[in-house]
């Protein structure tokens, strides 16, 4: 039987090899030796529809070096109706891919708690975060290394980046840690179930009444953004909300 590979399996398989050979994941599996951060994907409405659920290693913009995975991530808003949205909760139904799907913003913001008591014992300097008191934390301590240091540079950047942020601007850098960290258990189920070299989980909000976010929704956010997931915001009658919140470029916005 003759066989000829898609342009795309044949990119794909090209990529594996590579990924192998470059030590991201020597068998397949095991825990990734360089560091992952995200790159936010900016497409066009049709390429949305088209890269929502690639692999991340085919996705424009993946890339791996000696020290660093670079993964191609979506944040984008789609107002009106759109059949994207009954595919993401088709692929969901049969779990072909990790999915949190949220009716509305009310689970993100919800008020951080913890027994712990959380102050400037958590940092080791001005904005640098103490990995070693922050791995014994309870919600955290059963993700590999790893993820681990992944949460831990997603905060940070997410406390670098504040002054970007008008209603981050107030917040103290401890209240910005314990709402990335606490009542997050939803982020953290999807977090550890992520294969970075696979299709990336993703956060899809299907937003059906008008919202306004609090500072931990916009924390909790960018937390899936910068632990490499895929953040989609549907909203059927163009509701704002993000656009309410967060800069221009961190996102893009489709109107159908």
């Amino acid at each position: 039987m003759k066989i000829k590979q898609s342009v795309r399996k044949e990119a794909s398989e090209e990529i594996n090899k590579e990924l192998v050979k470059s030590g991201l994941y020597p068998n397949g599996d095991g825990e990734l030796i360089q560091n992952i951060s995200p790159l936010r994907l900016s497409t066009t409405r049709e390429e949305l529809d088209l890269l929502l659920f690639e692999e991340s290693a085919v996705r424009s913009g993946f890339s791996v070096d000696d020290t660093e995975v670079t993964v191609p991530v979506l944040f984008s808003k789609v107002n009106g109706n759109s059949d994207l949205l009954d595919k993401v909760k088709d692929i969901k139904s049969k779990n072909l891919c990790p999915i949190d799907m949220l009716s509305n913003f009310h689970l993100l913001k919800r008020e951080a708690y913890s027994s712990r008591i959380i102050d400037e014992k958590i940092f080791v300097e001005t904005g640098k975060l103490n990995k070693v008191y922050l791995y014994s934390f309870d919600e955290i301590s059963y993700l590999n290394t790893q993820k681990k240091k992944m949460l831990i540079n997603a905060i940070e950047s997410i406390i670098e980046e504040k002054f970007d942020i008008d209603i981050l601007v107030d917040v103290s850098d401890i209240d910005i840690v314990k709402s990335a960290l606490f009542a997050n258990e939803r982020m953290y189920k999807l977090f550890h179930e992520a294969n970075f070299n696979s299709v990336v989980p993703k956060l899809i909000i299907s937003d059906l009444s008008k919202s306004t976010l609090n500072y931990q929704a916009v924390v909790r956010l960018l937390m899936y953004h910068y632990l490499c997931m895929d953040v989609i915001i549907f909203s059927k009658k163009s509701y704002s909300s993000i656009e309410d919140y967060l800069p221009r470029e961190y996102y893009d916005v489709f109107n159908i």
